[in-house]
């Protein structure tokens, strides 16, 4: 079974709170009662790790072998299956090995130009 957690990009402090496993009541709450959608960025844990072993979340900024520089991992569809922005690629365990995270779209948005 995969893993649960989040992050949240805060905009206004700039800052992101990390790892935050969903069954953890205070966590809940903070969710519930206290994003907002203007001023919170919530990013789910894709459940996968990259060659390096960090944790691959919605919003990285994620290199792919050579084929393409710099792509943007995001949920589709509402389920639980995440790809790659702009292409029909899945993130699969089978290649994490050629995944490497290079930052992400709020902390690092200068990796898009």
């Amino acid at each position: 079974m995969r893993e649960i957690k989040f992050r949240i990009w805060d905009v206004n402090f700039r800052e992101m709170c990390f790892d935050r496993d969903l069954m953890d009541e205070d966590y809940l709450n903070i969710v519930r009662y206290n994003v907002k959608p203007d001023q919170h960025k919530i990013m789910q844990y894709t459940g996968l790790k990259d060659k390096n072993g960090t944790k691959i979340y919605e919003g990285d900024i994620v290199v792919f072998k050579n084929w393409k520089p710099k792509s943007v991992v995001f949920q589709t569809n509402g389920v639980q299956t995440f790809v790659f922005d702009g292409t029909d690629l899945w993130l699969s365990s089978y290649d994490s090995e050629h995944y490497k995270v290079i930052g992400n779209i709020y902390q690092n948005p200068e990796l898009l130009e």
